[in-house]
């Protein structure tokens, strides 16, 4: 196969089965195009979403809008041709050391599970101490739990049957509580919506308090392409967002963002791991390729007992 000077062929040594399956991967370059020679042979990271650069809405920072952007596997693949532009090498500086082969598929965490919470967080203007809510029981929630917490914020999020039963005013009000409890005030709080679902995304929005911002993190992609969610909610007597509740986004100045992981901030994402020593092997667990049906059906219906992100481990080729 004839590559194109500017792309890369990537041997997949882990898939993440995240919300984007297939999408969120990590590999080694096997073959390179004339103008990425410097990266064969080499471990490299491939954000969810690769993006032209050079549109307008890439130069706005939209990069989910790009009309040339990447189309990326819906199922995991073993081999996959890709933009070198945004490909993330793990070597020194980025890493204090290049990782072992039989560790590479941590790194899969970092495509999309880290990297669309850490966008959203970084877009929200966040610092340490700001009381970050995290709504979801599923895997999406625990990594971003795990994210907001190494960026030093306060991190609230429900047990699965208080988040099932707790509607929005009484579950502000347990907010309110564990934030006077550290001293924390709310003004300023981070809201991030990690299901996808309608019901859910209300639920959030009737959570904003005065100056907060909500993180609406895209809709899961189930195995196979078709949007859906891979968490199972309650649907029953949810409420929409009424004008009401706009009209009170609007006098507390609160702000809504639509969340999708930039691959600029890759980079960034990989530095506060290795500062903060993030332990990947806490956040993910290796899958067999024969056990992601099993695993996704599990997802999709909710049943997720180990809430480590399931990664599909490649072997060495």
């Amino acid at each position: 196969m004839t590559l194109e000077p500017g792309e890369v062929a990537v041997s997949v040594r882990g898939s993440a089965l995240g919300a984007f399956p297939g999408a969120e991967c990590v590999g080694l370059v096997v073959d390179a195009g004339a103008a990425a020679l410097h990266l064969q042979g080499q471990a490299v990271i491939v954000p969810r979403i690769l993006p032209c650069g050079e549109c307008p809405s890439c130069r706005r920072g939209a990069v989910i809008a790009c009309p040339q952007r990447r189309a990326r596997p819906t199922v995991p693949q073993a081999y996959e041709v890709v933009p070198a532009r945004y490909v993330l090498p793990l070597v020194p500086p980025f890493v204090s050391q290049s990782p072992l082969s039989d560790s590479l598929w941590q790194y899969a965490a970092l495509a999309d599970g880290l990297l669309a919470p850490y966008t959203g967080l970084v877009r929200a203007g966040v610092a340490p101490g700001t009381v970050c809510v995290v709504l979801g029981v599923g895997t999406r929630a625990a990594l971003t739990s795990a994210l907001a917490e190494a960026l030093g914020l306060f991190v609230v999020q429900f047990q699965p049957d208080d988040y099932a039963r707790l509607d929005p005013d009484s579950a502000r009000r347990r907010v309110a509580e564990l934030a006077q409890a550290q001293g924390l005030p709310l003004a300023g709080a981070c809201i991030v919506e990690t299901v996808g679902s309608d019901a859910a995304r209300a639920r959030a929005i009737r959570m904003a308090e005065p100056a907060s911002s909500i993180l609406l993190l895209e809709r899961s992609q189930p195995l196979g392409g078709s949007l859906g969610q891979l968490v199972a909610e309650p649907q029953g007597g949810a409420q929409l967002v009424s004008v009401a509740v706009l009209d009170s986004l609007l006098s507390s100045q609160s702000q809504v963002l639509a969340v999708a992981p930039h691959p600029d901030l890759l980079t960034e994402l990989l530095s506060l791991c290795e500062r903060c020593r993030i332990d990947l092997s806490s956040l993910t667990r290796p899958v067999a390729v024969e056990e992601i049906e099993a695993v996704m059906e599990a997802r999709r219906c909710g049943l997720e007992p180990d809430l480590r992100l399931p990664v599909v481990q490649y072997p060495a080729r």
